[in-house]
């Protein structure tokens, strides 16, 4: 999500008032927005809460969109839903002055209206603001900060050169056998899914998330009795040229699929470099869950001493009833 805060105001703020983003809104509100969620500022969707702090909203001044934030109502079970705020951001000569803090406070009090009993908010370690936007957290009762995704950049061959990943792919998978992700099939999919909503699979890795940017060296692993037993799902990243994101990976947890977790993250960097997405895409992003613990551990082992840059995302929560 993005945030309101970095640089002190430079301009007066003027009077606003918090408003509904409407059609007529919209265009001005998507310049502030987030753009992977400006899709979400047209509508009519009662799950989605949009709100915008506007300025000269009357015939003799011109409108202005100071700021805007969208939140998204989930159900987490049929008793309870829960409020994600995706963006909230103020332009930047106006931070500072509050703006956020009504466009939070105005949001969540409508999440509890419509039901919601809890909200939670990310963010990443690498915002200039980061400081101030903890600041307002803590001061409005959000939860201590807990880390979730890990994000890490570097070139794939840094990485594949070394003495783990050339010895997992001699070795090959255990008790697997690779496929192209693109062969995947609607009753594999259908098996993901069924294992997925019982619990046996984690939601948090589905390799089904933004199948709009998958990109081809994403890979699967199947048993020798059918099963889908392990994936790593890659993406193009559209905001990021030249990059390609390792973003769910996953290996049964049963012994005998043991380090399989480290063969398909080498066996993607392989599939990358020697592929021709590798001239026009040298860098890989890993994101891993840092709920994932086995994945964090082969991240620790065998990743991070050669990483060039890094960052942590967070999420905190609060209880709106």
């Amino acid at each position: 999500m993005t945030v309101p805060f970095s640089t002190p105001a430079v301009s007066p703020c003027p009077p606003y008032s918090i408003q509904p983003i409407d059609p007529w809104l919209a265009q001005s509100a998507a310049a502030v927005v987030f753009p992977h969620f400006a899709k979400h500022l047209n509508g009519t969707d009662p799950a989605l809460i949009r709100l915008a702090a506007v300025a000269g909203a009357d015939s003799a001044t011109k409108t202005r969109v100071l700021g805007a934030i969208l939140v998204e109502i989930g159900q987490v079970d049929i008793a309870k839903a829960s409020a994600t705020v995706l963006s909230l951001a103020v332009t930047p000569e106006f931070r500072r002055n509050g703006i956020a803090r009504a466009l939070l406070e105005r949001a969540l009090e409508q999440a509890r209206i419509q039901g919601a009993k809890r909200a939670c908010l990310s963010f990443v370690s690498r915002m200039p603001q980061v400081t101030a936007l903890k600041a307002l957290l803590h001061s409005a009762g959000w939860s201590e900060p807990a880390p979730r995704i890990l994000f890490a950049e570097t070139a794939p061959q840094q990485v594949l050169q070394q003495a783990w990943a050339q010895r997992v792919l001699h070795r090959g998978p255990r008790n697997a056998t690779a496929f192209d992700w693109s062969d995947l099939t609607p009753e594999d999919r259908s098996y993901i899914e069924v294992e997925t909503a019982a619990g046996r699979y984690p939601q948090d890795v589905s390799p089904f998330w933004d199948e709009g940017n998958i990109a081809p060296v994403s890979l699967g692993l199947r048993a020798a009795d059918g099963r889908v037993v392990g994936w790593l799902a890659c993406h193009f990243v559209p905001r990021r040229s030249g990059t390609i994101r390792f973003s769910r990976s996953f290996c049964h947890a049963d012994p005998a699929f043991r380090g399989n977790g480290a063969w398909v993250m080498a066996a993607a960097l392989e599939r990358h470099v020697n592929s021709s997405l590798h001239q026009s895409h040298p860098t890989v992003l890993f994101d891993v869950d840092a709920r994932n613990k086995a994945m964090m551990t082969v991240y620790r082992r065998r990743i991070e001493p050669y990483i060039d840059t890094s960052y942590q995302s967070f999420v905190v929560a609060k209880d709106l009833c």
